[in-house]
């Protein structure tokens, strides 16, 4: 007989009687349970039949393995899933809300089951309030399209307040993730995180044809007109005297909303041209002429040129074709 409990097979030949008794017989679980005392007398011609084994071991079988130790440890699983699971949903009943006895006064002890839930309409104005004080943008130009709660929000009965606690405008309007702090009766109770769908409508100046790169905006050039805004983290010209004499960085489409980075200022001096050279030095005023060097915009310092003695100066735009020199 071979078998898995030896360290060495045995051979076909070597066959041992074994007497087998029931040692007891229990019921569990509906399952019938019978263990087997197996008898420990090897004869002694067994060892003539295992080669390579010089003396007899202490014992052939193992009686701690039987059928009914094995079947009892494994209905032991389930019982202690079950236990661990049942542990695990006492202990979700008895959590609380609120903050720590450090918090400043006694904590409001609800499960998250408790008390009422928290309507859609108390969570705008907050979600509003924020967005127009981290933003460019005016309350009534922010409009909130619904806000959610992962899990649901459950507060105690009293009077809530709710406040965004964030320094800074969401970067995304559409999905927007905000915590809120939630505080009941003047006392805080907890900090929560909501979704929130906001769009942005506002009036701005807009091209009303298409402009080229380098074009000096007149009030032809553009209107105000409400639209849907797209980008809420640009900065858009709101109003059309922002926007006349000055120049395109880039070319901009019919319809497109202009923005501080699309503008800048005209060139007041051009490189190549003669500028008037304005000299003031302890009460005296003189002027010159010279060859500017460099393109220059209002408060710019350029270098030009003496007509002269083909000196290079550096000069401080102030005007439409003229510099002055400290």
């Amino acid at each position: 007989m071979n078998s898995l409990l030896t360290l060495h097979p045995l051979l076909s030949s070597a066959r041992v009687p074994l007497q087998a008794t029931p040692r007891d017989c229990t019921c569990t679980g509906g399952l019938r349970n019978i263990s087997l005392q197996h008898s420990r007398t090897v004869r002694s011609s067994f060892s003539c039949a295992v080669p390579d084994m010089p003396h007899l071991p202490h014992r052939w079988f193992c009686p701690g393995l039987g059928e009914g130790r094995i079947e009892s440890s494994l209905l032991l699983v389930p019982i202690v899933l079950i236990s661990l699971l049942v542990g695990a949903d006492v202990a979700r009943g008895f959590q609380t809300e609120g903050p720590g006895p450090d918090a400043g006064g006694p904590p409001l002890t609800t499960t998250r089951d408790a008390g009422r839930p928290v309507l859609e309409s108390e969570l705008i104005q907050p979600v509003r309030a924020h967005i127009a004080a981290t933003s460019q943008w005016r309350p009534e130009e922010i409009e909130v399209l619904s806000v959610r709660s992962p899990g649901g929000l459950r507060i105690p009965e009293g009077t809530p307040a709710f406040r965004v606690a964030q320094k800074a405008a969401p970067a995304n309007y559409r999905g927007a993730l905000l915590p809120i702090e939630i505080s009941v009766n003047g006392r805080f109770h907890r900090t929560a995180w909501i979704t929130a769908d906001v769009r942005i409508r506002a009036i701005v100046v807009r091209a009303l044809r298409r402009l080229e790169y380098g074009s000096a905006l007149t009030e032809g050039d553009l209107e105000l007109a409400p639209m849907e805004i797209a980008n809420t983290r640009n900065t858009y010209i709101r109003n059309i005297h922002e926007a006349v004499d000055r120049v395109l960085r880039h070319p901009v489409a019919t319809g497109e909303p202009l923005t501080r980075t699309t503008l800048a200022d005209p060139l007041a001096v051009r490189s190549g041209e003669t500028v008037r050279v304005r000299l003031q030095r302890s009460g005296i005023h003189l002027t010159a002429l010279a060859r500017a060097e460099q393109n220059g915009r209002l408060g710019q310092v350029i270098r030009i040129r003496n007509l002269d003695f083909s000196r290079t100066l550096k000069a401080q735009v102030v005007g439409r074709g003229e510099v002055a020199v400290q």
